[in-house]
């Protein structure tokens, strides 16, 4: 869908908004754009964060842990990144492991709508 049509539609919206989809997707939802990327394999969200956004822009963080406790295996999800089909304009980031195996995900996406 056309980025000005879309505008149309999403006109009484509160966006950009950062939504988790099904637990295994990070869903970027802006104005005129939207930008997905998946999340690591048996983890969960434990915050999602835009810290910039607008109308086709968005960067942010998500911050996950693994659902068994073992640390977050960031060769595979990195691996899984490349094999996904991020959307043109957009990057995501994986950090290592911080305390408490916790990992932040940073990402960014500015779409030329």
């Amino acid at each position: 869908m056309n980025g000005e049509i879309r505008a149309l539609f999403r006109k009484n919206e509160k966006l950009p908004i950062v939504l988790i989809e099904n637990g295994n997707a990070v869903y970027c939802r802006m104005t005129c754009c939207d930008f997905r990327f998946p999340l690591p394999k048996s983890s969960r969200v434990k915050q999602a964060i835009l810290t910039e956004g607008g109308a086709d822009t968005v960067d942010g963080f998500v911050d996950v842990e693994t659902t068994n406790g073992s640390p977050v295996d960031l060769d595979a999800y990195s691996s899984q990144l490349n094999n996904y089909h991020l959307a043109e304009g957009g990057w995501v980031s994986p950090a290592s492991e911080s305390e408490k195996g916790v990992v932040r995900i940073k990402f960014s996406y500015f779409g030329d709508y």
